[in-house]
């Protein structure tokens, strides 16, 4: 194990091993990833089982929402917005209490899903 981190081929997908919970956590939630150009699906795995048999269909990303009057610019309104994309996760809680112009949120997306 390299600096807390173990990786694994299984097949066709990677088994990341981290030494910490905070950096995998970190990893999980503090994407979107990408390698040579290619988005990174990732998803919790808990050593047990056939690698293959966890689901890679979705994708936690930041999304930027701009345009909201002052008055919209609310975790429900938010909420309202991230819904038609996708799960929301969490709002830029900083920008949010600032009720700034461009509001964030985390959404995860179905990845088979169009948007």
């Amino acid at each position: 194990m390299k600096r807390g981190l173990s990786v694994s081929n299984a097949g066709d997908r990677f088994v990341f091993q981290f030494e910490r919970v905070a950096e995998r956590n970190r990893v999980l939630h503090g994407g979107p990833w990408h390698y040579r150009n290619t988005m990174l699906v990732l998803a919790l795995y808990d050593g047990r089982g056939d690698p293959a048999a966890v689901p890679l269909n979705t994708l936690e990303t930041w999304v930027a929402v701009e345009g909201l009057v002052h008055n919209l610019r609310n975790p429900k309104a938010l909420n309202m917005v991230g819904s038609g994309l996708g799960r929301v996760i969490r709002f830029d809680q900083t920008v949010l209490k600032r009720k700034e112009e461009v509001q964030r949120i985390i959404v995860e997306f179905d990845v088979r899903r169009r948007i």
